[in-house]
């Protein structure tokens, strides 16, 4: 007995059953895409950019452009800021660190703000 997909409040029978967020769901049963706030929602295995699971993520690995916490929630295994300055991120084709943090790799365009 759990709950079909995550942020749904209504108990009814499932194939297979794990905890998260101390509430029983339905194991593997989300597309990339839908909410989730743990792995075993998704299809696919992976809930990407929870923060630690903190927050609702989305199944399945981000692919460029989409938002990301950490390089593992991205098909390419880079996360980090687009550019100089930027505090946002996002799934990129590669990374390099500066200053302690991930930037896309060769992506600003000559005569930009730079560091590294």
């Amino acid at each position: 007995c759990g709950r079909s997909q995550w942020g749904s409040t209504d108990l009814s029978c499932q194939d297979s059953v794990f905890t998260c967020a101390f509430q029983d769901y339905a194991f593997g049963t989300q597309p990339d895409g839908s909410a989730c706030r743990c792995d075993g929602s998704c299809q696919s295995g992976f809930c990407r950019d929870t923060g630690g699971y903190t927050r609702d993520g989305k199944c399945g690995k981000g692919q460029k452009g989409d938002k990301c916490g950490i390089n593992k929630d991205c098909a390419s295994n880079a996360c980090g800021r687009s550019q100089w300055g930027s505090t946002d991120l996002s799934c990129q084709d590669s990374v390099f660190t500066c200053a302690f943090q991930d930037y896309a790799f060769g992506t600003q365009p000559d005569g930009s703000a730079c560091r590294c």
